[in-house]
């Protein structure tokens, strides 16, 4: 899981576990899941952001070319960069530089630092989009209206730098614990993990951009 520079961290380890706003509440997961209420319906916005013209411009432009919605990209690039194309941030876990507007990681691209060609505002704009729509690629057979699409590429994006992929059926929100449909490990408040930037994290992320796409 890698930490956003413009991120709000809200699930850490403390001496109970892990806590925050995506964690705190297992009985409120088990009560969407059960009326299908999308997991996220209960989180809102924590920030929008005031783009340029340009970069609404270059967004727009782009989102068009591959067909997805540019309000996401745009509460993606809230989140990872606080709307800053000049953002650098040092990735959690693999060391590698997150770069620009869209937090683009320089791992396997020939350097640990940030280029002048991932710095460019368009080019970093194309990459992120570029991400977002093969994460999309990640997603899993769940209930949609309880776990959309949207957010499985939303926590795609976000995790994992071990290869796991967070849209995974989730081993601990089952029957046995009061679940009665499958979601994904990032969706299950039930052991998130015990890293720093855990399952809390992902979810927290996932849920975050998705209440804060129709501010744009």
């Amino acid at each position: 899981v890698r930490e956003a520079v413009g991120g709000v961290v809200t699930g850490v380890v403390g001496s109970g576990g892990v806590s925050g706003v995506s964690c705190d509440n297992p009985a409120l997961t088990i009560e969407q899941v059960k009326t299908a209420k999308n997991v996220c319906s209960a989180t809102t916005c924590s920030k929008a952001c005031k783009f340029s013209d340009e970069i609404i411009s270059i967004v727009k432009k782009q989102a068009l070319v591959v067909g997805i919605d540019h309000r996401i990209v745009l509460a993606i690039s809230c989140r990872e960069s606080s709307g800053n194309p000049a953002a650098v941030g040092n990735h959690a876990n693999n060391g590698y530089s997150d770069c620009g507007l869209m937090q683009i990681n320089m791992k396997g691209r020939g350097s640990n630092s940030c280029t002048p060609d991932i710095m460019n505002l368009e080019n970093n704009i194309k990459e992120g989009i570029k991400l977002y729509k093969s994460k999309l690629s990640t997603s899993r057979n769940y209930n949609t209206d309880i776990i959309s699409i949207q957010s499985q590429a939303l926590a795609s994006y976000n995790c994992c730098s071990g290869g796991e992929n967070p849209n995974d059926k989730s081993l601990s929100c089952n029957s046995n614990t009061g679940f009665v449909d499958s979601i994904p490990k990032w969706a299950c408040p039930i052991d998130p993990g015990t890293a720093t930037f855990n399952m809390c994290n992902v979810k927290n992320y996932a849920c975050d951009v998705t209440s804060c796409i129709d501010k744009y």
